[in-house]
């Protein structure tokens, strides 16, 4: 695929998540109860996650397409591998919302559910990464990025779901007496049938789930330094990104929304998108002791398919151009596959392998494992009964 055909490419699924938001984002417009957020932030708890999305803004391969981000606080990652060209590689990439944050910008719980604006700016998230490898002329070679993404949809939001709190409403109007709920300032629920019927509540929304659509924006500065600590941090390009998540639930579960009591369904979700990056520092292909440039446009699709409170296995296919300094361009594809494990709340374990075979510069694979880190909602909008 020619390199206008890729750019044009990504217009077109930018301008697609645009034109389908307000079509698409049918989240709830009314004020919550507190029951209602106390389930959205248990479903939250359950289900925490990074995907580490200032990595895609870098190249690391496997982590092209990512799936948008939830709501969260904060997260960060920590990454450790090889390198297209099997050299050592590590990262680190980390990321906060600011509204959650940042004094005096805070969104209330029922703001989040009433106002778009307002919502919008709450899934608003600063990203930063940074990657150091390894290279044959003893040279560490150093890249970082400075962005942002933002979800300007996702029906997939516990805390902007009208089904959900009609289950949940239900659930406390018939199981409330003749026990009652747990007094006032305890925090607890102590009534089996209420507990049960919000866990089957829970359990439905986490599987309806990957039936659902979400998408992401990004846009980031990138920077680099060639040497490992001696020489200067410049400003090296930028790099922008757009995916759309479509729940492919149904394709997994039969017949299609059936309810899992047990909690451990298994679901699928396809992720669409389109990467730019300008600039990128990477060893010359046909000389590793040399630095160059490379423009790369990247465009393809991602299958995920697991179980959202423990795991999650991907399956990538990239479609590439990337312009070399000096050295004119290259057509290649990308094949990769990852595995994300959840070891405690928030907490997950990541692998990823790829592979990349080109036209002119033959074929390269990398290897990266990592953990990631999530934290709930801020108690402005995730706050409430526990």
């Amino acid at each position: 695929m020619s390199r206008a055909r890729h750019t044009q490419a990504v217009a077109c699924l930018a301008l697609g998540l645009f034109a389908a938001a307000p079509g698409m984002a049918q989240e709830a417009a009314t004020p919550g109860t507190d029951q209602n957020k106390a389930a959205a932030r248990e479903i939250t708890s359950e289900v925490l996650s990074s995907t580490a999305p200032a990595f895609a803004a870098l190249g690391v391969s496997g982590q092209t397409i990512t799936d948008p981000e939830s709501l969260k606080t904060a997260a960060f990652a920590l990454l450790n591998g090889t390198d297209v060209d099997g050299k050592p590689l590590t990262g680190i990439g980390l990321q906060f919302a600011p509204a959650q944050l940042v004094p005096g910008l805070s969104v209330d719980y029922n703001d989040y559910r009433t106002n778009w604006s307002k919502r919008a700016f709450a899934r608003l998230q600063i990203t930063g990464a940074y990657t150091r490898a390894e290279a044959n002329n003893g040279l560490k070679p150093e890249r970082a990025a400075i962005g942002a993404i933002w979800v300007p949809f996702d029906t997939t939001d516990p805390f902007v779901n009208t089904k959900l709190d009609k289950c949940v409403n239900l659930a406390h109007e018939k199981n409330e007496l003749p026990i009652g709920p747990a007094p006032v300032g305890t925090g607890q629920i102590t009534n089996p049938a209420l507990k049960s019927a919000l866990a089957a509540c829970r359990n439905q929304f986490v599987q309806s789930a990957t039936r659902g659509f979400s998408s992401q924006i990004g846009l980031a500065k990138l920077f680099r330094r060639r040497d490992g600590g001696t020489g200067p941090i410049v400003g090296a390009g930028f790099a922008a990104s757009a995916v759309v998540s479509v729940g492919l639930d149904c394709l997994f579960s039969k017949p299609c929304g059936a309810p899992n009591p047990n909690g451990s369904h298994i679901g699928g979700k396809l992720l669409l998108g389109a990467v730019v990056r300008e600039r990128e520092l990477i060893a010359n292909p046909l000389d590793d002791k040399k630095f160059i440039d490379r423009n790369r446009q990247s465009f393809g699709g991602k299958l995920v398919v697991g179980n959202a409170r423990a795991w999650w296995l991907g399956f990538e296919f990239l479609s590439q151009h990337a312009s070399y300094q000096g050295l004119g361009s290259d057509n290649y594809t990308t094949y990769s596959a990852s595995l994300d494990i959840k070891v405690s709340k928030g907490l997950w374990l990541a692998a990823n392998y790829a592979d990349s075979s080109g036209e002119n510069f033959g074929k390269s694979s990398q290897f990266t494992a990592g953990l990631k880190f999530a934290l709930q909602p801020s108690s402005s909008i995730g706050g409430g009964s526990e």
